[in-house]
């Protein structure tokens, strides 16, 4: 069949065509001609494609709103997109040329129907529409490698009056570049859903998980703030989720907790709660005025700030003027009761604060709330950073305790200090007469350090005890039972944190009580390698202490010893994957404040991952071409029996 097939007359009528076009291709045609033509306008497309793109990356990923009031090129109502554009073009050829002919057809009054430009917000939408695809499927592809994770759930109002749900995954990485395992929290979407009860939030959020197919049996922990409905042990979400998945660890929010405890000491005594009064009617009356506050400006370097209600460890900032600069303060009321223009309300207000910050029992209170704010402060901001894990809250958590027991020993120096600012302004320092009726002494009761009682000795004693000792023992308990369950997961967890200061016998025990819980991730080998590790550990890694799991990790992983140690390396990745907290969440509910305002709340949102993706910290053009990880993590123990 063949050689008739070669001897027909369509086979060579057939070969001399493909010859020709092959000729004219190659140089010598029109068909060349027209084939260089496409490719250069190909070029010329990709070229402008990316260069829209690249303007889409910029406003997208600052928040900054794309459309203005028209289209026009040339108009400077015509919004940051096109306006970017029109700068960019002052300095690139092909961009000029691209607008020039858009404006050359509008001056003309030509609609462009059917002609591709892609400077409409048809096209701006479906630029931001396909990076956000980009974006979300990276993440889900590095949740897929990383294998387990954690999910961090909050919720919060917009400006529209929706309630939107956050949904974030916490998983540990290994970053292509340092070639180190890192921490990643990161965002998913915002959910519209205005059901409060846990079993309504729950289901949202395994209907989430299905879509996006995320297998809830990977999940490790569980992260939400203190709310009865998520937190709660019987209807909450966190007790209705660990129903479906025992190993789910619920992790509490360790700032929504070191803020609960904060609320509730500020509440314990009436000396506190008007402390703070007064701080706060001191910031709304000179924030008022413009003159009022330019006159507080003249007298102190610095500013007064609003109490913060969700984020109470900040009040720092607002008693800080109050405890450094007070002289400055009292000197700007004087000031402030010069004006003519003050009413009668005014000036009592002004007369009262004076009065209240003139007061010995106000400067100690000053002394005493800068201090024991700022330990709270420092280590509030710790727990919220990125990368944190639980180990490191819990150490930092037995700080602060630690800080506030010796701070509770140094009544003596709070005094001491507050008496010198006293005596420096003039002020007598003597505390307000006791409260209700004074106790009466037995006989056989001695005398403090032999110095006879006095009515300023029963003062003083009444606010140590009633409001210094009590607040500050009421901080120490309250945060030593709120974070039980942090330190229940960290007892858990005790092999892989303290296998070094535990014996043999105890890191065995702790060992097989792991391997017990996590019987689908770890098998009795696990024991032996813990065993093993604590013999070599100096050795190898040239260290007295324990390394955080993280950095043990790393360690493994540098010194490329995780077949030997793979089940430790399951336990650490596991432990590494609880979450700390949700600031995540509160980062990604601040991002959406910025950019949603009131006209622009009623736009789609599918799109938030282009101007959230800033915590993924990838390059943009490595974004569009992200390379699958070479990295091979030890696979669970019921992946390798299959």
């Amino acid at each position: 069949m063949l050689p008739e097939h070669e001897n027909s007359v369509v086979h060579k009528i057939s070969y001399c065509k493909w010859k020709e076009l092959d000729l004219s291709l190659g140089g010598h045609g029109v068909d060349h001609e027209l084939q260089k033509q496409i490719m250069n306008e190909t070029e010329e497309w990709r070229a402008i494609l990316m260069r829209l793109l690249d303007v889409t990356l910029h406003c997208a990923s600052r928040g900054l709103p794309f459309q203005g009031d028209n289209n026009v090129i040339g108009d400077p109502r015509n919004g940051n997109f096109l306006g970017i554009l029109e700068l960019l073009g002052k300095y690139d050829r092909i961009t000029h040329e691209h607008l020039a002919k858009v404006k050359k057809a509008q001056t003309e009054g030509k609609t462009m129907q059917g002609q591709a430009h892609y400077l409409s917000w048809q096209s701006q939408n479906e630029f931001i529409e396909l990076c956000a695809k980009k974006v979300l499927s990276s993440i889900l592809d590095e949740r897929q490698q990383a294998i387990y994770y954690s999910i961090i759930v909050d919720s919060t109002p917009d400006v529209a009056h929706l309630e939107q749900n956050v949904l974030i995954l916490r998983f540990l990485t290994k970053d292509d570049h340092s070639d180190m395992f890192e921490i990643h929290e990161r965002f998913i979407e915002f959910i519209m859903f205005h059901k409060k009860t846990g079993e309504d939030i729950g289901d949202m959020v395994l209907s989430r998980l299905d879509h996006y197919k995320i297998p809830f049996s990977d999940c490790r922990g569980q992260g939400y703030d203190n709310g009865s409905n998520m937190s709660g042990k019987v209807k909450g979400v966190q007790a209705r989720l660990h129903k479906k998945n025992n190993l789910a660890e619920f992790s509490p929010c360790g700032a929504h907790t070191l803020n609960l405890t904060g609320v509730h000491a500020a509440a314990l005594c009436p000396e506190t709660v008007t402390f703070f009064g007064c701080v706060q009617r001191l910031y709304v009356f000179f924030s008022g005025s413009p003159a009022r506050w330019k006159i507080l400006k003249e007298e102190i370097p610095s500013s007064l700030h609003s109490q913060s209600d969700t984020r109470w460890s900040a009040r720092v900032d607002a008693v800080r003027p109050v405890s450094t600069h007070l002289p400055g303060i009292l000197t700007a009321l004087d000031k402030s009761l010069d004006n003519s223009c003050m009413t009668h309300e005014m000036r009592a207000e002004v007369r009262s604060l004076k009065l209240y910050f003139t007061s010995y029992s106000a400067i100690v209170l000053a002394a005493f709330w800068f201090k024991v704010l700022s330990s709270i402060d420092l280590r509030n901001k710790i727990i919220q950073s990125r990368g944190i894990s639980l180990e490191s809250e819990m150490s930092l958590i037995s700080d602060l305790c630690a800080e506030l027991r010796q701070l509770r020993d140094k009544w003596a120096d709070i005094l001491s200090e507050a008496h010198h600012v006293a005596t420096s302004m003039g002020i007598m320092p003597r505390f307000p007469g006791k409260r209700g009726k004074k106790r009466k002494r037995f006989h056989d009761e001695a005398l403090d350090e032999g110095v006879e009682m006095t009515k300023e000795s029963d003062e003083e004693s009444d606010f140590r005890i009633n409001v210094f000792y009590c607040t500050l023992d009421y901080i120490v308990t309250d945060m030593d039972q709120r974070f039980q369950a942090v330190k229940g997961i960290c007892d858990t967890f005790k092999a892989i944190l303290k296998y070094v200061s535990l014996s043999e016998a105890e890191l065995e025990d702790a060992s097989k009580c792991l391997v017990q819980k996590y019987s689908l991730d770890l098998s009795c080998n696990f024991v032996s390698e813990m065993l093993h590790l604590k013999k070599i550990f100096r050795s190898t890694f040239h260290s007295e202490q324990e390394l955080t799991p993280l950095n043990l990790l790393n360690e493994i992983y540098c010194k490329k010893l995780q077949p030997v140690f793979s089940e430790i390396c399951i336990a650490l990745r596991i432990f590494c994957t609880l979450p700390v907290t949700v600031a995540e969440a509160e980062r990604s509910f601040s991002k959406l404040s910025n950019i949603k305002t009131f006209k622009r709340a009623t736009m789609g949102q599918n799109a938030c991952h282009i101007w959230h993706s800033c915590p993924l910290r990838i390059n943009w053009l490595d974004l569009l071409i992200i390379p699958q990880s070479s990295v091979i993590l030890p696979e669970r123990r019921q992946e390798k029996q299959n």
